[in-house]
């Protein structure tokens, strides 16, 4: 499933991707979405705090997030689900939320001071969220942990975890971090073009991560590169 910041979102089945069709809000924005299962995925609107839900067919909205966002633009940032019954999403801001099926959570300040960039939760036990920093932030089931910076002087951009015990966390610079479930790494550069471009006139930056297990990751830059961990 992919969404369209233009309202719409579009099903791949495996061979084509569907023709993009309109989300039950035509106001709304998504920029983030989830899929556990093929029957249900959960989107967010970067706009404001709402959600919406796939039943494996159609769309339609879903429990509103009671979003504050002080000092921040209002909007969630991104959402990881590992089951129709708990989902994590993050704001703009220092918020984070949890769905239980039913219902989303009040807001948690997780990253105070900080802008949250993404969450990727495998389970319901375990969830790591990055910002736009250097910190990283880890969900247990209960509660959040305090901010750990893994990436000083630099830029964390997305994070990806195939479980609890291993994730991947990339920043600006072109570097990726692993977690082996109680420690991050040191950085390991994947995109050269990358770190070179950091202080030059065009921008080249790790975008998104996505690993399926620890021994396959794929993450993408801005130029339209693509780099396999393996």
């Amino acid at each position: 499933m992919a969404v369209l910041g233009a309202g719409y979102a579009a099903v791949y089945d495996g061979t084509t991707w569907s023709q993009p069709t309109r989300l039950s809000s035509a106001a709304g924005q998504p920029d983030s979405v989830s899929c556990p299962t093929v029957s249900f995925c959960m989107a967010v609107d970067a706009d404001d705090s709402s959600s919406f839900v796939f039943n494996g067919s159609t769309w339609s909205s879903a429990p509103g997030i009671n979003d504050p966002v002080p000092n921040t633009r209002t909007g969630m940032a991104s959402i990881s689900c590992s089951a129709p019954s708990f989902c994590a999403a993050v704001d703009n801001g220092s918020n984070a939320f949890t769905f239980n099926g039913t219902s989303w959570s009040p807001a948690t300040a997780i990253d105070p001071g900080n802008e949250l960039s993404t969450v990727s939760c495998p389970s319901a036990s375990f969830c790591a969220a990055v910002d736009y920093g250097p910190n990283v932030v880890t969900f247990n089931g209960t509660s959040w942990s305090k901010p750990s910076v893994i990436d000083p002087g630099s830029y964390l951009q997305a994070v990806s975890c195939a479980s609890a015990s291993f994730c991947v966390a990339i920043d600006r610079k072109g570097n990726a971090f692993t977690f082996n479930g109680s420690t991050w790494s040191a950085p390991v550069n994947a995109d050269p073009k990358a770190a070179n471009s950091v202080s030059g006139p065009v921008l080249m930056f790790l975008m998104s991560v996505s690993c399926l297990s620890a021994s396959f990751c794929v993450t993408g830059d801005s130029i339209g590169d693509a780099f396999v961990r393996s």
